[in-house]
């Protein structure tokens, strides 16, 4: 089960995947796209995240 890491995504974790796909080591991927959110596209509706800190 994918889950958010309830931090956001850090500047090296972006750079790194672009790292890698624009090395020789990507060669086999082809027309994908790659959301790098720390999970937050998956967990939108998470109460916890619309209420805000303090709510519970």
């Amino acid at each position: 089960k994918a889950t958010l890491r309830k931090q956001a995504v850090q500047t090296e974790e972006v750079a790194a995947a672009v790292a890698f796909l624009l090395s020789p080591r990507s060669s086999g991927i082809n027309a994908q796209g790659l959301v790098i959110d720390a999970g937050m596209g998956i967990n939108y509706f998470d109460n916890q995240l619309l209420q805000g800190p303090g709510h519970t």
